[in-house]
């Protein structure tokens, strides 16, 4: 099987993360699959951003589930990357979702947030599939989270969707990564893979993602080591490298 290629919150490294901008441009890259981040806005709308909080990547201050979806959507989040991006919103799931139409898969992460979010982990992933199932996208989707809750919410509500857990812990068997519990894929960072917990996954028929790899040469060590594939700021990089060694479709 080919390493699959993921454009971490698009292609965001050469556009501004998780707007519309960088997904186009992950889709033109040829990236296999692109991921996102959602959270709720006051009004309970799925929106695509990565932070809890609007001041890195928008022109607004405060917390985004303070921010109605009217709001939000007034912020600018691209002139923090380049001049040229001024005027880029925060897009809905939606938004994202219609772009993504039979073009790219599409990874959901349903963010835990690092202050008190005024809604549960099952509320933003029960919202986060309503959007899915009205766009009629389950077999191009996949839903993963840091939250157990929240991934186990998805495999509640509709088994057949593929799910992972993310992991930034060191780990040794798959049921330590998950808690006690056997999830299909793990996400994990780079620093707590190595080639025998790769091994020892791929061994019992879990997937394996490794985040968020940027260097060439890192990019060929995780292929390498045999995982399931790459999330990356630079999807350029990742496909040329797999290209050049005939990895890629």
């Amino acid at each position: 099987m080919p390493v699959l290629v993921t454009g971490h919150r698009g292609f965001s490294g050469a556009a501004p993360e998780n707007t519309l901008a960088a997904f186009r441009a992950a889709i033109a890259a040829g990236c296999d699959i692109i991921e996102l981040d959602v959270h709720l806005s006051r009004d309970r709308e799925v929106v695509v951003i990565h932070d809890d909080t609007l001041e890195r990547t928008t022109s607004g201050r405060g917390n985004v589930a303070d921010q109605t979806f009217a709001e939000l959507k007034r912020l600018d989040a691209g002139a923090w990357f380049a001049p040229r991006f001024a005027g880029e919103r925060i897009p809905s799931l939606a938004e994202v979702l219609a772009l993504s139409r039979n073009r790219v898969l599409v990874n959901i992460e349903l963010k835990k947030g690092k202050y008190l979010l005024p809604y549960t982990m099952g509320e933003v992933a029960d919202l986060a599939l309503r959007e899915v199932e009205k766009a009629g996208m389950e077999g191009q989707v996949l839903f993963s989270s840091f939250a157990p809750a929240a991934v186990d919410r998805i495999r509640e509500r509709n088994p057949a969707l593929p799910v992972a857990l993310i992991r930034d812990k060191p780990w040794g068997s798959p049921e330590e990564a998950g808690g006690g519990k056997i999830y299909p894929a793990l996400n994990c960072k780079a620093v707590v893979l190595n080639e025998e917990n790769i091994r020892g996954a791929r061994g019992e028929g879990i997937r394996i993602h490794v985040w968020t790899v940027d260097a060439p040469e890192e990019m060929a060590r995780f292929v390498a080591l045999g995982v399931d594939g790459i999330i990356t700021n630079h999807p350029d990089r990742l496909i040329r490298l797999l290209k050049g060694r005939g990895l890629s479709e």
